[in-house]
């Protein structure tokens, strides 16, 4: 039986999209003439997916934000190119370095180096495939809310208002307590 810092430091926290973008702009705040360049590993759904003859553009969604992050899959560095063709809706595992990047829209991108299909949408006709789901049709399916980018929105919006909300009784309730 292993005790428990060994067990704890066998458990590797997979790091989120907001994590890696908190990050980035903590480092722009100092570093504004040196090249960004840090290695990470990330885990997430595929919510698009652009293929070209050389490269193919992922984009990936983990829950922790409604922020996308792009993943640039090379041709010459990734060894199962090919097979990311039917990547639409999977859960993926991903490699790389995330570097600033060029095209306008998002800040990083991640160069992937490595990546590694967890789990396909093996129904063709699946709801996690159609791109623009009606919110009617969303009824049926709770349990997929949240991989939806309107879902996520209306989730934040509800927490950024229950945080403040809690804060002002805080307020209120130190208020009185002072009086």
């Amino acid at each position: 039986m292993e005790n428990k810092e060994e067990l704890i430091s066998k458990v590797q926290l997979k790091k989120q999209i907001v994590n890696i973008i908190d990050e980035y702009k903590e480092w722009l705040l100092t570093n504004r003439d040196k090249v960004y360049s840090k290695e990470e590993t990330i885990s997430g759904w595929v919510r698009d997916f652009r293929s070209q003859s050389e490269n193919a553009f992922i984009s990936l969604h983990d829950g922790s934000t409604c922020d996308i992050l792009q993943v640039v899959c090379l041709k010459s560095s990734i060894d199962n190119f090919d097979t990311l063709e039917n990547v639409r809706g999977a859960c993926i595992e991903v490699c790389g370095t995330v570097i600033i990047s060029p095209a306008k829209g998002q800040l990083i991108e991640l160069i992937a180096k490595k990546i590694t299909i967890l789990g396909i949408v093996e129904d063709k006709k699946s709801i996690l495939l159609v791109k623009n789901v009606p919110l009617e049709t969303l009824r049926g399916y709770q349990h997929l809310r949240p991989r939806f980018r309107t879902f996520g929105y209306i989730y934040k919006i509800r927490s950024t208002l229950l945080k403040n909300i809690l804060f002002s009784i805080l307020i209120i309730f130190i208020i009185l307590i002072q009086i």
